[in-house]
């Protein structure tokens, strides 16, 4: 997700897909079923990172990404 973006910023994106599975009694992001959601930004200032893991984001990547943090991510997810 990127933090911004035109016409709603990515926080506001994630809360309200955050907010379709809590109506489903998908609570948090330890529920299994809870989606994996990755914010990237050109903000580094701190806030910005506690702003996103506040609302259920559970990772933060600085742009530009590196390929170095992209492949660390994909590790941590299993998903190759």
């Amino acid at each position: 997700m990127d933090y911004s973006m035109p016409d709603k910023d990515g926080i506001e994106t994630a809360t309200e897909i955050f907010g379709t599975f809590k109506q489903f009694g998908i609570e948090s992001p330890e529920h299994e079923d809870w989606p994996y959601m990755c914010c990237l930004s050109a903000y580094t200032d701190q806030s910005f990172v506690e702003r996103a893991k506040s609302v259920g984001i559970q990772n933060y990547l600085f742009k530009p990404a590196q390929i170095p943090a992209l492949l660390n991510l994909i590790n941590q997810l299993k998903l190759v």
